[in-house]
């Protein structure tokens, strides 16, 4: 091989790698149609669709649509690469015309842990829907939305995110993410027959909706003039619990009538049935039951809500739920050290009881001197006394070679500066 072209494979490889590293979804709001996506849809279905309609859009101009005027399936998936370890909560905006069940999975690298949603929002606006989910040091993360309607269907998906949820616990406690309203890192199950779900806001006209913010989930009569049982569950699965003594708690009320009845289950531990009054005088939330559990060992804990009206509801009526808090634990885990430098983060390590170590690594999202991750991974369960490794970056891989020295490597290839000019532009963002 000629030396020109030689010098050009290496530099175009060298700003390939570079942008391999990268750990954002490709085309989040499908403006550039499917490129990043595999979609898939059943034989013999219209669609998938990329509308160019900024009013069905959740932002932008276009989403991903599925249409369909009998039963239909479809997905999209994405792999990502360079993903940082530890614990993400990945969601996305879906809205539907009908009735349909979807699901949003992620894997990074422990299984595969996905959220069933069999909701449409009923004033006709989107959802937020999600996954919590842990990626482990390889960095890779596939996620997948999937979904199945047994009749026509109407369905669109936008604006996906992964945002890094850290050393915290419960995804999405207040059903509140990311400054909006969100189902979030949490399953609803009801009977679609007669309950509706919401995340409702804070209105001129309205009651408090949030005890942590300015949102709470809201399940009421779907239908107007009708009085009917509501029911359902609200839960949670929350991987890799340290091992100790917890308490689970969560606010709730009723609005407008009516009496329920609700239950905090534990790791299939039945709580303690509370019941729910709603008078003139009171607020909306004015329970907070409460249970507690001991895990043995480190371990998984699910958190399921149980309500159901003990009395048929009018058109009005609804339950309240907000501020969903773990408590406790009585086990050491390694504290949160992410975006600290060297000394802050060995500082911190130290006095909750560690040895640290340091190890380095080359990083085009993490600048010089911070904390990439630590191993074990943050709010991993360790006792003290135990070793931490701090893995800190040593910023941009690309900073031992000069852009202008990479250029003039370029340049050497003759028949590439072209090519070579263009990834380089790209990867400066020009």
């Amino acid at each position: 091989m000629q030396r020109g072209k030689l010098l050009c494979v290496l530099a175009a490889g060298l700003l390939a790698a570079f942008a391999a590293q990268s750990q954002t979804i490709t085309n989040p709001g499908y403006e550039d149609d499917a490129t990043g996506w595999t979609i898939t849809v059943s034989d013999g279905d219209f669609g998938p669709f990329f509308e160019n309609i900024a009013a069905q859009s959740h932002s932008g101009t276009e989403c991903l649509k599925f249409w369909s005027d009998t039963e239909h399936t479809g997905s999209a998936e994405q792999t990502l690469t360079g993903v940082p370890e530890g614990r993400y909560l990945v969601s996305a905006w879906a809205f539907g015309y009908a009735s349909t069940t979807m699901t949003i999975s992620a894997d990074g690298g422990y299984g595969v842990e996905s959220v069933v949603y069999n909701l449409c929002e009923p004033s006709g606006n989107y959802i937020n829907i999600g996954v919590p989910v842990r990626v482990n040091s390889a960095g890779n993360l596939n996620i997948k939305f999937e979904h199945t309607s047994e009749a026509s269907i109407n369905l669109q998906l936008d604006d996906w995110e992964i945002t890094p949820i850290g050393s915290e616990l419960i995804a999405n406690p207040s059903f509140e993410f990311n400054s909006h309203g969100s189902f979030a890192g949490w399953e609803v199950a009801f009977d679609a027959s007669t309950t509706s779900p919401f995340i409702e806001q804070d209105g001129a006209a309205d009651p408090p909706r949030g005890t942590l913010g300015s949102y709470g989930m809201r399940l009421g009569n779907k239908s107007a003039g009708a009085s009917n049982v509501l029911a359902g569950t609200i839960s949670q699965i929350i991987r890799d619990v340290p091992a100790g003594d917890y308490t689970v708690s969560f606010d709730v009320g009723s609005w407008w009538d009516g009496d329920y009845s609700v239950q905090l289950d534990l790791n299939g531990n039945a709580g303690t049935p509370v019941a729910v009054t709603h008078t003139s005088s009171s607020p909306i939330y004015n329970y907070t039951p409460t249970e507690n559990i001991t895990l043995a060992e480190a371990g998984d804990l699910e958190i399921v809500i149980n309500f159901s009206s003990t009395t048929t509801m009018s058109q009005w009526a609804a339950i309240w739920f907000d501020n969903v808090v773990l408590e406790g634990g009585g086990g050491a885990t390694v504290p949160d050290v992410s975006d600290m430098t060297q000394a802050e983060a060995t500082t911190a390590l130290e006095d909750a009881g560690y040895v640290v170590s340091v190890e380095q690594e080359a990083s085009d999202t993490v600048p010089a001197g911070t904390i990439i991750r630590t191993e074990p991974a943050i709010g991993s369960a360790l006792a003290a006394g135990e070793t931490v490794t701090l893995v800190v970056s040593t910023g941009s891989a690309s900073s031992d070679l000069p852009v202008a020295g990479l250029l003039g490597i370029v340049l050497l290839g003759g028949s590439c500066v072209g090519t070579g000019v263009s990834l380089l532009r790209k990867r400066m963002g020009r």
